[in-house]
């Protein structure tokens, strides 16, 4: 018996190719042929995997769908999808944020607001909520230099009038910084995976 694939000559009762192994025998002994084997394996005759158009995998394994793992395609991950998958430590550090601004602008909302009546203080409190719940969602590298910014105004322009350092706007500044600090190191971290990414 003449085997189909390499073509050698093999005793009539074999089960497998003497040449290359593959398995082989007569229909009437009801064994797998040749070619029955290739089309159940989805072997060419070259003995490599194939797809239903015909393409090679190089002998790589195929996955239940019918692509290849070496023809599968890596999905690059949105920056907010980054974020929430890798970088799950820096949104602890982001929830701490968001924990101290809420904390900063209650205690403007006391000290400056109740305590003293001064109504101009419903601004403060409303911008450190705003821009520390903004941070929170956007991860905003802009909005948290911009928090910086207000948050040191807020602290020098009282000392500078009245020599007085408002507590409040210390801990707004301390969680702006925190904001900076985080920002980058995402920024950072970003760039890298969409340079990994690119270059695989």
């Amino acid at each position: 018996m003449k085997c189909n694939i390499c073509g050698a000559d093999n005793p009539n009762d074999s089960r497998f190719c003497s040449g290359c192994g593959t398995a082989i025998n007569a229909n009437n002994n009801g064994f797998q042929t040749n070619i029955e084997y290739q089309n159940s394996n989805n072997i060419n005759n070259f003995g490599m995997y194939q797809n239903a158009n015909g393409i090679q995998n190089f002998g790589m394994p195929m996955q239940n769908n019918g692509q290849f793992f070496a023809n599968q395609q890596i999905v690059k991950l949105s920056k907010n999808e980054f974020v929430t998958e890798k970088c799950k430590v820096y949104k602890i550090f982001m929830i701490i944020e968001l924990i101290v601004s809420v904390f900063a602008s209650l205690f403007t909302l006391y000290s400056v607001v109740l305590a003293r009546g001064n109504y101009f203080g419903l601004i403060d409190f409303a911008l450190i909520l705003l821009l520390g719940v903004i941070i929170f969602l956007t991860n905003s590298r802009i909005v948290s230099l911009i928090y910086f910014g207000y948050s040191v105004f807020a602290v020098i322009y009282p000392y500078w009038v009245d020599k007085v350092v408002e507590v409040q706007y210390v801990i707004a500044l301390c969680a702006s910084l925190l904001c900076i600090l985080i920002s980058f190191l995402i920024g950072f971290a970003w760039k890298k995976y969409s340079k990994n990414i690119n270059r695989g």
